[in-house]
């Protein structure tokens, strides 16, 4: 019962529920221990093991996040903060400022460190990614050719349809109207951010 729960294990469940409600998946020990401010992993483990003792939550051992909270549902919705926006179109520069979260639906989420990128310019849209679209962007640093990805190039960024012959990388745009970039490898810098993994689009009345 959660009345059983000392003051510390009260607050430890409910960074857990709210964790879980935010991500879609529990946090890690070290998550924990960092929220908190304990000094080493033990003060988390010790308060995880009154909380599995009490039948608040259930473990499976292997796992960094097995943990399973009594009586909590994987939610529908995970919380992704959008980083800001990005053009497609000319590469400009990317302003990186938290604009605030989206509720995405959770099987949408498939990665860590999802964030989100207001989409500007029309660059992309053949591939139906319109000026306006928020682009769900998880975070890797390389890409397959043919991949939508958020590229950094030197400072300035864009979100290009990804190709690389040898030394060459081209940045396909999906729009007839507007020329690939063509950058040589050993010369300006270019530098993945992250994969496209869904479009969002919003309404507005």
């Amino acid at each position: 019962m959660p009345s059983e729960l000392t003051h510390r294990q009260g607050e430890v469940l409910a960074f857990l529920k709210d964790f879980l409600r935010k991500r879609g998946y529990p946090p890690t020990v070290r998550e924990i221990s960092d929220h908190f401010g304990f000094h080493g992993h033990h003060a988390a483990k010790k308060h995880l093991d009154a909380l599995e003792k009490k039948g608040m939550i259930r473990r499976s051992p292997g796992s960094s996040r097995a943990i399973e909270i009594h009586g909590a549902k994987a939610p529908e919705t995970v919380s992704v903060p959008i980083l800001g926006r990005i053009p497609a179109g000319a590469p400009g520069l990317a302003v990186e400022d938290i604009e605030g979260e989206m509720e995405i639906d959770r099987t949408l989420a498939r990665g860590k460190g999802l964030f989100l990128l207001r989409v500007t310019g029309e660059s992309m849209i053949g591939a139906h990614i319109l000026d306006g679209d928020y682009a769900l962007i998880r975070p890797q640093r390389s890409a397959e050719n043919g991949e939508i990805v958020a590229v950094r190039i030197g400072e300035t960024a864009t979100l290009k349809r990804f190709y690389k012959k040898g030394k060459t990388v081209r940045l396909q745009p999906e729009n007839p109207a507007m020329e690939p970039i063509l950058l040589k490898e050993n010369g300006e810098e270019v530098a993945v951010v992250g994969k496209v993994m869904a479009i969002i689009r919003t309404f507005k009345k």
